[in-house]
């Protein structure tokens, strides 16, 4: 693929406003200036997920009560009509979720 050294620099000046809006962008997108600035540049689609972190936290929370409680079941301690069902849904979440991240990352 050639060199892929990051040997040359790109300057800009901007005014404070867009500077601001520029690094609000950087932060909500979880991505390096360089990577955001660069993604933008070359028309890359760019994918913001403001909430994503708190919604995978408590989305894996969630995940840790199904698996608990399956836990409980399969000892015969509960009885858990449709925990089946419940453990099959979050894994969609979580696989709808981790295809975002992909889809984000590229």
């Amino acid at each position: 693929m050639g060199n892929r050294t990051k040997n040359r620099v790109i300057s800009i000046r901007v005014t404070q406003d867009v500077y601001d809006e520029i690094h609000a962008k950087v932060e909500a997108s979880g991505e390096s200036l360089e990577s955001f600035l660069t993604d933008a540049a070359l028309g890359k689609e760019i994918i913001q997920f403001p909430d994503l972190k708190d919604f995978t936290k408590e989305l894996k929370a969630q995940g840790t009560n199904i698996n608990q409680l399956t836990m409980l079941a399969h000892m015969g301690r509960i009885r858990s009509p449709g925990l089946e069902s419940a453990a099959n849904l979050y894994a969609k979440l979580l696989t709808e979720v981790k295809k975002l991240n992909e889809r984000r990352r590229r």
